[in-house]
C-alpha cells in the first residue's frame, strides 16, 4: 500500500543518488582522407576508430561526473537551508537525480556496445596483423641444378617457406603513412570501412612475385627468365609468395537500414573470411549506433528539465500535502505546478537565479570540510568532501530540537485572538503583498490582476506557498532530509 510516507522516501531515495562536446556523428567516428593502399593503412583506419569510440564514452563519463558533483551539490544546499530555500534545493535535486540516473542507465547500455565493438576491432586489427606477416613470408627457393646429377637429393625436395626474421609485427616496424587522400571519403549516404584479407595468387604466366618451378634444356636458367617448356634437363626454384594481400571495402547504409557488407562479395578464398569481418563489424554498427545516444550534458540539469520529471513533483506534493497518495499525483498537477512556479517562475524561468547562483554563494564553515578550510559550495568540487559537508550539516540540523505537540497546538487561551486575527491576517496578506489599486502597480509574480473588478488579488499558487511554507512545512522538509 502505498502511502504519504512511502512517497516521500521514494523522493528521498531520488534525491540520495549520489551517481556518485556533442556526440561524434557516425561518419565523424571513421578517419577519413588519408590514403588506404596497404594492409597497415587499415589497421591504422580501425585503430583510430577504435580510439574515437572510447573517446566518445570518456567524454559522455565526463559529463555524468559533472553531473554527480551538481547533483551533490545540491544535496548539501539542502541540508543547509530550511524553509522555501530548501524545498527549492531538494526538488531541484530530487529530478536531477532522476536524470541523471537515467543517463547513467543509458550510458552503461551504450558502454558495453562500445566495449563489445573495441574487442571486435582489437580482433580485426590483430587478424589485420596476421595477414601483414603472412603475406611476407617467402617460398624456400632451390638454385639452379641438372636434374640427372642433383635433381631429388634423398629423392624429393621439401618445399617450404624461408626463414621467418620478423622479430616484431610489420606494421610495427613499417607504420602506414598517413598521406592525404581526397578519395578516400564515405560514399554517398554510406559508411565506409577497408580491411585487408589475404587471397591465393591469380594463375598467370606473367606473376614475377610468385614461387615458381621452371625448367630448360641447357644451364643457365637466370631466375626463370629463360626456359624451355616440358623440359627439366635443368631446373630451379624461386623465391615468392604464394598469397597476395587485397583490400576490400565494407559498406553500410548511414540510415542504419542494413549491415556492413563486401562491395563485392567473395564467400570463399579470403583469409580471414568475409563472414568473419562481417560478423564483427556488425558490432562495430551497434557501438555506433550507441555513441549517438550519450546525448546527456550536465548542464541540462541547471534547466527546467528536473522539474519535469516524476521525483520532483512527488517532493513538492510531500511538501503541499504530507498524507498524500502516489495516485494523486495527477490530481494535484496544477497545484504541483503553481509551487514550481513561485519557487522558480514560469517554466523555471528563474532557476539560475533561485537556486544555482545562490548555491554557489552558500558558505560552508571550515568545520564541514575534510580539510577543515572555510569555503562555499561554488567551489567545492571534491566529492568526499561535498559528502562530509553533507552529514556535517544533516547532523547539524538533526540535533535541533523537534516541533513538539504542545508547540503545534493552539493553547485555549490563544484560540480566541486566533479566531479574532484570522480574518484580520488573511486580509492583512493581501494588503502587503497584492495592495495595488491599478494594473501597472500589481505584482504580477505574486498577484492576479481581475480587469472586471480592478482589484490585484493574490495568486492562488501564492496562497500555497503561504499555507505550505509555515512550520508544517519545515517539518516536512527536515523529516525528508532525514530519512
Amino acid at each position: 500500500m502505498t502511502d504519504s510516507a512511502s512517497i516521500c522516501r521514494i523522493a528521498a531515495f531520488l534525491v540520495a543518488i549520489t551517481i556518485a562536446s556533442e556526440p561524434a556523428t557516425e561518419e565523424g567516428l571513421h578517419e577519413t582522407g588519408k590514403e588506404i593502399k596497404f594492409v597497415c593503412d587499415t589497421r591504422r583506419q580501425l585503430a583510430a576508430l577504435r580510439t574515437n569510440l572510447h573517446a566518445a564514452v570518456s567524454a559522455a563519463e565526463s559529463e555524468l561526473s559533472t553531473g554527480r558533483h551538481l547533483v551533490t551539490k545540491l544535496q548539501l544546499a539542502a541540508a543547509m537551508t530550511t524553509g522555501n530555500d530548501s524545498l527549492k534545493f531538494t526538488t531541484i535535486a530530487a529530478g536531477a537525480a532522476e536524470n541523471l540516473n537515467s543517463a547513467i542507465s543509458q550510458a552503461e547500455a551504450d558502454k558495453n556496445k562500445v566495449q563489445a565493438a573495441a574487442e571486435a576491432i582489437g580482433e580485426l586489427i590483430g587478424a589485420t596483423d596476421a595477414i601483414a606477416d603472412a603475406g611476407s613470408l617467402s617460398i624456400e627457393g632451390k638454385a639452379e641444378a641438372q636434374t640427372s646429377v642433383d635433381g631429388l637429393p634423398g629423392g624429393k625436395f621439401q618445399i617450404r617457406y624461408g626463414s621467418i626474421e620478423e622479430r616484431r609485427s610489420r606494421c610495427e616496424t613499417t607504420p602506414a603513412t598517413e598521406a592525404a587522400d581526397a578519395d578516400e571519403m564515405h560514399p554517398q549516404g554510406k559508411l565506409r570501412i577497408k580491411l585487408a584479407h589475404l587471397e591465393n595468387r591469380a594463375k598467370t604466366s606473367t606473376d614475377t612475385d610468385v614461387a615458381a618451378l621452371c625448367g630448360k634444356n641447357s644451364a643457365t636458367i637466370s631466375d626463370c627468365t629463360s626456359i624451355t617448356a616440358n623440359d627439366l634437363t635443368y631446373y630451379m626454384i624461386t623465391t615468392g609468395s604464394l598469397l597476395t594481400e587485397k583490400i576490400t571495402q565494407y559498406t553500410r547504409t548511414a540510415d542504419n537500414s542494413d549491415d556492413y557488407k563486401p562491395s563485392s562479395p567473395q564467400p570463399a578464398g579470403k583469409i580471414p573470411s568475409e563472414a568473419y569481418a562481417s560478423t564483427r563489424l556488425t558490432k562495430v554498427k551497434g557501438a555506433e549506433i550507441a555513441v549517438q545516444k550519450l546525448t546527456f550534458r550536465a548542464e541540462q540539469l541547471k534547466g527546467a528539465a528536473p522539474l519535469k520529471t516524476t521525483a520532483a513533483k512527488q517532493t513538492i506534493l510531500c511538501a503541499i500535502n504530507p498524507a498524500a497518495k502516489l495516485s494523486s499525483l495527477g490530481e494535484a498537477e496544477n497545484k504541483i505546478q503553481a509551487v514550481i512556479t513561485q519557487l522558480y517562475g514560469a517554466d523555471g524561468t528563474n532557476i539560475d537565479k533561485e537556486v544555482w547562483q545562490k548555491i554557489d554563494a552558500i558558505p560552508v564553515e571550515k568545520s564541514a570540510t575534510l580539510d577543515d578550510t572555510a569555503t562555499n559550495i561554488g567551489t567545492l568540487n571534491d566529492l568526499s568532501k561535498l559528502a562530509r559537508a553533507i552529514s556535517f550539516y544533516l547532523n547539524k540540523k538533526s540535533q535541533q530540537p523537534p516541533i513538539t505537540k504542545e508547540q503545534t497546538t493552539v493553547q485555549p487561551s490563544q484560540k480566541k485572538e486566533s479566531g479574532e486575527k484570522k480574518e484580520e491576517k488573511k486580509e492583512g496578506d493581501k494588503t502587503d503583498e497584492c495592495k495595488a489599486t491599478e494594473e501597472k502597480d500589481c505584482d504580477t509574480k505574486k498577484c492576479d490582476w481581475n480587469k472586471e473588478k480592478k482589484e490585484c488579488k493574490v495568486k492562488e499558487g501564492a496562497a500555497v506557498i503561504s499555507y505550505v511554507m509555515k512550520a508544517p512545512l519545515l517539518l516536512t522538509i527536515l523529516i525528508y532530509l532525514n530519512l
